[in-house]
């Protein structure tokens, strides 16, 4: 690739956001731009820094993911996000289905499983 892909981790657990942010840094065609620690500043950084790929939890304080994902698309039409979702959350099918984008991700996934299929799964996020 001749330019990295730009993303934003947007997740209220430190460990998480850093962990999953270093296996991404370690991928020569991804760069992690940015990190939220809430709803809130997930849509001020995604103003400031236009990422290409955007992981947002869906559970976070101040303003929830689904909220998060909302207010940025309802400006940016184009915006690329993947809700992040923990395996053992209790999230309900109504709320995912107000997303704009069809793709979501298990959290623990992106970190244990497979590391290289689940970059390859991010790189390709404009397919959902």
């Amino acid at each position: 690739m001749s330019q990295a892909i730009r993303v934003l981790i947007a997740d209220d657990h430190a460990i998480f956001r850093q962990g999953l942010a270093t296996i991404i840094n370690r991928d020569p065609d991804m760069q992690v731009i940015a990190q939220a620690e809430n709803g809130k500043q997930a849509i001020a950084l995604f103003g400031e820094h236009q990422p290409d790929v955007t992981l947002m939890d869906l559970r976070m304080p101040e303003v929830e993911g689904v909220a998060a994902i909302g207010a940025i698309c309802a400006v940016v039409k184009s915006a690329r996000i993947i809700p992040l979702l923990s395996l053992w959350e209790n999230t309900n099918a109504e709320s995912l289905s107000e997303l704009p984008s069809p793709c979501f991700a298990y959290k623990l996934e992106l970190l244990l499983e497979n590391k290289s299929s689940k970059l390859d799964y991010i790189k390709v996020s404009e397919l959902c």
